[in-house]
């Protein structure tokens, strides 16, 4: 399904005179205080301290993360990944779940198979 009916182009010229919607009075009323103390209360925001900053930086490897793994595909899900088609992929995943858990225990593709 393709979004492009939802993509507007315009010139960097135009994009300027559009006009905001902001409410600029409201938005420079708002003092320092309150703005950090939403900041403060926001679950999602959680505050860089000294200890934070102070972290290890240099010695982080990010890329311990992530363990190398050997799986097994069917070349036509192979082939799925390199067409990049992802519609559908849910019901897929569902679909193929559904079938697992309904085939009785022991049965190909029911747990470990060794």
């Amino acid at each position: 399904m393709s979004r492009k009916a939802d993509v507007v182009r315009m010139t960097s010229e135009e994009a300027r005179r559009i006009r905001s919607e902001t409410d600029e009075a409201r938005v420079e009323a708002i003092r320092d205080e309150e703005i950090t103390r939403r900041a403060q209360e926001d679950p999602d925001n959680p505050p860089v301290d000294e200890e934070f900053l102070a972290g290890d930086w240099e010695r982080t490897d990010l890329r311990q993360a992530k363990k190398p793994v050997t799986i097994r595909l069917d070349s036509e899900v192979i082939d799925w990944f390199k067409r990049g088609d992802r519609c559908g992929l849910s019901d897929a995943y569902q679909q193929g779940a559904a079938g697992l858990r309904a085939a009785p225990e022991g049965a190909p593709g029911k747990g470990w198979e060794g």
